[in-house]
């Protein structure tokens, strides 16, 4: 895991990014930009939440996804999340 990169995981009825043993937890919220390793490579998605879906992604081209324990993730700075296009 790189020094920038977190792990998707569940507390406390939510979904939170943390680092390596734990540390530097970050609880998602709906709106939320940053980037997910998804079919080899990290791409930026979206935190979205309602209805009987719960909590998932969508990604930059408009596909929702569920989250699953342990993604890889990294967060973004803020002029990368507006350059994304999902901020």
């Amino acid at each position: 895991m790189e020094a920038n990169e977190r792990m998707v995981n569940f507390e406390n009825g939510r979904y939170v990014l943390t680092g390596e043993r734990g540390m530097g937890t970050y609880v998602l919220s709906a709106g939320d930009v940053f980037e997910l390793y998804i079919r080899g490579d990290f791409q930026p998605v979206r935190v979205e939440s309602g209805g009987y879906n719960g909590w998932y992604y969508v990604t930059a081209d408009g596909q929702p996804a569920r989250f699953a324990l342990g993604m890889r993730a990294r967060l973004l700075p803020l002029h990368r999340q507006i350059a994304s296009g999902l901020g």
